[in-house]
């Protein structure tokens, strides 16, 4: 962001991180016209990159196991900090308390 699209009445209808034809003004990240934008947008239901970050991080633990169970990759060959992130994340995922089982593992729209 926040180089931004406007429609025919002056309306931000869309960012871009860098300039095109279409998006040739700038305004700052915190200009109040693009915080309503985002603030709209979130509303709205659109995600950001951001918002995927803990879903993709499920996505790679599984993948990891996957390649694991497959017998690709065998768990002790990765470093030794990964092995502790990954087993406490696992027991975490599993775990029966609230808050500590599989919350938000669900699909994205």
């Amino acid at each position: 962001m926040p180089y931004i699209i406007r429609n025919a009445q002056g309306i931000i209808v869309g960012t871009s991180l860098e300039p095109t034809e279409d998006t040739f003004e700038y305004l700052p990240g915190g200009h109040h016209e693009v915080v309503a934008f985002a603030e709209q947008e979130k509303e709205r239901g659109v995600m950001d990159i951001g918002a995927t970050d803990s879903n993709m991080a499920r996505v790679t633990e599984d993948l990891i196991e996957l390649l694991i169970s497959k017998k690709i990759i065998e768990f002790s060959e990765l470093p030794v900090h990964a092995q502790k992130k990954l087993q406490f994340r696992k027991s975490l995922r599993a775990s029966p308390l609230p808050g500590f089982g599989p919350i938000g593992d669900k699909e994205e729209p």
